[in-house]
């Protein structure tokens, strides 16, 4: 997309100067993540001292979307002086939620400190005290401090950027809506606790480990929400497999069991090793169809009623094979988009590879 205003050029008193006025228009950034942005205002003005550079900028824009993440409106200006001064930041809106963060940052050569407020949907988002980022070998790391939201916090217990990329994150009734702040699709509710850690030397492979257990786990759609469940989840990612056990609960009463293995695990990023790597799972579920099926993003039709599913897992993460069954009894599937309804349904089928075949289906 364009970019349009004037550069600056200039030498004063033998001193490298540079500055810019620019418009961005409808822009796209490739990157990892890749940035959109529909409008948006920058001046920059940089002075290469001999004892110490100065920076001046300004930006200002709305209409954003970084990677998954969309922001109505967002602001910042940056004031440095031989690498030492103050970063400020604010973004605000994103599609169908009212949030709002701020930033403010001082900067120094060895040293980073970072004070963050902000709300999401009227609950205020807060760290416990300023963050503090320090230099290590090869990068930064980031001295513990808790996320606060919605009567929950997340502790980064440890947070390593350099040789290692290493987190080390404690959650205690942490609301999963605060996940919708990197994709506003997401539609989680629930209170997460437990325990999350990740460890990836540089030009090494990824390990980790998840101990979770998400209170009222549900989901809201364009016209439906999931029953809520209990999910506890235990998963570790060795150099050469990916185990994880979990199960399902309703009022206290089990009713799902999953557990999976994936071996051997190759090389690349984590998604390229999980896609290709082969694998066995199981499956087992006897309880509300609504409950799972409201979690997952297909909304032109519904089902609610018991079901009973049984599914064994093979192939690779990129190619499942599937095989098992399926039943419901007493099942009502409804489509808000057509109007229609289907009452009293049963249904009996067997899974063959990627297919559903059902021998027995009416209502």
């Amino acid at each position: 997309g364009p970019v349009h205003g004037a550069v600056d050029l200039s030498v004063l008193n033998g001193v490298q100067r540079a500055g810019a006025s620019l418009r961005i228009d409808n822009a796209h950034f490739d990157g990892a993540p890749a940035v959109d942005i529909v409008r948006a205002r920058l001046s920059v003005e940089l002075s290469l001292d001999p004892g110490g550079a100065n920076l001046t900028a300004a930006l200002s824009g709305s209409a954003a979307q970084v990677g998954g993440f969309r922001i109505n409106r967002f602001a910042g200006d940056v004031r440095m002086i031989d690498g030492v001064g103050k970063v400020r930041a604010s973004i605000a809106g994103q599609r169908g939620r009212q949030f709002n963060v701020q930033l403010d940052a001082d900067v120094a050569a060895n040293e980073v400190g970072v004070a963050l407020s902000g709300a999401l949907d009227g609950q205020r988002i807060s760290l416990d005290r300023r963050a503090r980022f320090h230099k290590v070998a090869g990068g930064w790391a980031l001295d513990p401090v808790a996320l606060r939201y919605g009567g929950g916090s997340a502790l980064i217990k440890s947070a390593h950027f350099g040789d290692e990329t290493r987190l080390d994150l404690g959650l205690q009734r942490m609301p999963l809506s605060l996940l919708d702040l990197s994709n506003s699709d997401m539609g989680l509710a629930g209170l997460a606790s437990g325990s999350l850690t990740y460890a990836q030397p540089r030009g090494g492979v990824q390990t980790g480990s998840a101990r979770l257990m998400v209170r009222s786990l549900s989901r809201s759609g364009l016209t439906r929400t999931a029953l809520p469940v209990d999910l506890g989840l235990n998963a570790d990612l060795g150099a050469s497999r990916l185990a994880m056990r979990a199960v399902i609960r309703h009022k206290g009463a089990l009713i799902g069991r999953a557990q999976a293995l994936m071996a051997p695990l190759g090389r690349g990023s984590l998604i390229e090793r999980l896609r290709a790597a082969p694998m066995k799972a199981q499956l087992r579920y006897v309880g509300p169809a609504e409950a799972i099926w409201r979690m997952t993003r297909i909304e032109i039709i519904d089902i609610t009623g018991q079901s009973a599913l049984r599914a064994d897992i093979g192939g690779t993460g990129a190619n499942p094979i599937i095989n098992g069954a399926l039943m419901a009894r007493d099942a009502t599937l409804e489509s808000p988009v057509t109007g229609m309804r289907l009452s009293r349904l049963r249904a009996r089928g067997q899974f063959d590879g990627s297919k559903l075949v059902f021998s027995d289906l009416g209502g």
